[in-house]
């Protein structure tokens, strides 16, 4: 059986993965063509009933635009999420354009595959993402 301690450390190792990912993410982003700048963000954040690890790298383009590639692994009401997605900033908000369907874990080996499955699918979405056509 594995021991509360244990299960602490993998948690934040899993978090120290995360955030390597993103800040790697946002060091690439910001050498591709068309992109000005890229910002990194990793916060663990406290919510009525939840609690959230996101991790994000807001891309900025030549042309204006703004993208956000987002990850986000939580807690609530004694349930675990993870979930990934790119989305645009409007002026009404994001528009999401795309979406890592979520996850549901059930364990911490869950949550560490659904994590790294959702953190994978996100940078192969960064490396692909047409910053040219966006409109």
């Amino acid at each position: 059986m594995t021991s509360n301690l244990e299960q602490a450390e993998a948690l934040i190792l899993l978090q120290g993965r995360i955030n390597a990912m993103i800040t790697d993410l946002a060091v690439a982003l910001s050498s591709r063509k068309g992109v000005k700048s890229a910002a990194r963000m990793c916060e663990v954040r406290r919510y009525k009933g939840k609690t959230v690890f996101e991790a994000c790298v807001d891309a900025e383009t030549a042309a204006g635009h703004a993208i956000s590639f987002w990850f986000e692994l939580g807690c609530e009401s004694k349930r675990w999420h993870v979930t990934a997605s790119v989305s645009r900033t409007v002026r009404d908000g994001q528009d999401i354009l795309e979406q890592y369907p979520e996850s549901l874990p059930a364990n911490l080996n869950q949550l560490e595959r659904a994590a790294t499955e959702a953190s994978d699918w996100l940078v192969n979405r960064a490396r692909q993402f047409d910053f040219d056509a966006l409109r």
